[in-house]
């Protein structure tokens, strides 16, 4: 799996690095296959900021490797998304910030990891 990622990264973090991108549907599967809270939250977050993300291709990648629980993750991150408040977005800091000052959202913690909802 590992391997896998590692050769189907295109992307460096800078051109004179070794250090390669994996690819997001294969850093998915690598993080549902470590498990664990963390992991689970790092995957619903992935999923809420890339929204334009091919999910039959993750599907497809965790599927490869026998990876079972990205239906519950990916239905999770659709309810998250769903609970944004209008005209921002979880990678609008700003935004977040203002509407937590002015008591239209608040801070919340899924296992272990800190999220927001309207309210």
């Amino acid at each position: 799996m590992i391997e896998d990622a590692v050769r189907l990264s295109t992307l460096v973090v800078r051109e004179d690095s070794p250090l390669k991108i994996v690819p997001i549907p294969h850093l998915i599967a690598l993080k549902l296959y470590a498990g664990g809270h963390k992991s689970q939250a790092d995957i619903i977050e992935l999923l809420v900021r890339n929204p334009d993300l091919e999910l039959d291709e993750v599907r497809s990648v965790c599927a490869r490797y026998g990876l079972g629980g990205l239906e519950e993750l990916i239905a999770e991150s659709r309810s998250v998304s769903r609970s944004a408040p209008s005209g921002s977005t979880p990678k609008d800091g700003t935004a977040l910030l203002e509407m937590i000052h002015a008591g239209k959202a608040h801070v919340i913690r899924i296992g272990g990891a800190e999220a927001w909802e309207r309210g």
